[in-house]
């Protein structure tokens, strides 16, 4: 007589079975992972060349893994991991759209978009109504959330799409924009490498989020060795939650960002949003 839980046990087995010889697979080499400028988290020119890829870094070691980083634009990177070019790339929000095409780690950072604009146009908003008749700024390839999916669907906010962060900004300057959503800590990183100080006094943001979420890896869903990385890394990260380390990275970062003098005057407005972020990523991939 068969057990009656006997197939999906053998169901379950041959799953984890398959899921350690992926791991197994992947010790001692090396995962390419395609990535864009995006500072102060992943910073080619910076120390270690910025705080996620630290963290990056960190939890693949655990796992005996080299990572080697491929700087491209953030659309190529995009393309280059769904056609397998890649094993994976950093860091990106979930979206349904993205979790048909890629696999998801475990989160790594959590981040915020809010509104920047221009200082001397008094510009705050509580609901997305505040926006009307407002040009906004967006970058092409970007999810922004629901909120700015809504403004444009009503015909709210005019959209104007690029392919640069920096020209987004640029436009701001020039009052060819009114509004330019992003993560306020590479905001800043970004104007304070490419302005100097009196032109970052032109601009500030509303620290009202337009959208929470979590900053992943995104991994090429249709290639085994990029599984196998995907399980190698989630164990990694949650070694280093485990043992504190990923707490000490993640304070020692926050704090050289209030200390930067070049922000001194945005630092009231990044201490509250960094407080509001929770402690510890969840365990699954997309909460």
């Amino acid at each position: 007589m068969v057990h009656p839980l006997s197939a999906g046990w053998i169901t379950r087995t041959v799953f984890l079975v398959l899921l350690l010889f992926n791991s197994l697979e992947t010790q001692g080499r090396t995962v390419e992972i395609g990535t864009g400028f995006w500072p102060p988290y992943l910073d080619q020119s910076a120390e270690g060349g910025g705080f996620l890829t630290r963290l990056i870094r960190e939890a693949f070691a655990t796992q005996d893994i080299q990572v080697r980083f491929i700087y491209v634009p953030w659309s190529r990177a995009l393309a280059m991991t769904r056609s397998g070019q890649f094993d994976a790339t950093a860091v990106w929000s979930c979206t349904p759209t993205r979790e048909e095409e890629f696999l998801f780690s475990r989160p790594l950072y959590p981040f915020r978009y809010v509104l920047f604009h221009r200082k001397n146009d008094g510009f705050s908003w509580s609901s997305i109504k505040d926006w009307a008749g407002l040009r906004m700024g967006l970058t092409q390839d970007y999810a922004y959330g629901s909120k700015v999916a809504t403004a444009i669907a009503r015909g709210l906010v005019r959209p104007d799409i690029t392919t640069s962060d920096r020209a987004n900004f640029q436009k701001l300057l020039l009052g060819r924009i009114d509004l330019f959503p992003m993560d306020p800590l590479t905001g800043f990183a970004m104007l304070s490498e490419t302005f100097d100080a009196s032109t970052l006094e032109r601009i500030t943001f509303d620290p009202h989020p337009v959208r929470l979420a979590w900053y992943h890896l995104m991994f090429n869903r249709s290639s085994d060795e990029a599984t196998g990385f995907r399980e190698a890394f989630d164990t990694g990260l949650a070694t280093l939650i485990e043992n504190g380390r990923y707490q000490q990275l993640v304070t020692a970062m926050e704090s050289a960002w209030l200390s930067d003098a070049i922000t001194s005057t945005f630092k009231p407005g990044l201490a509250e949003l960094i407080q509001q972020g929770p402690t510890l990523p969840p365990n699954e991939p997309c909460p």
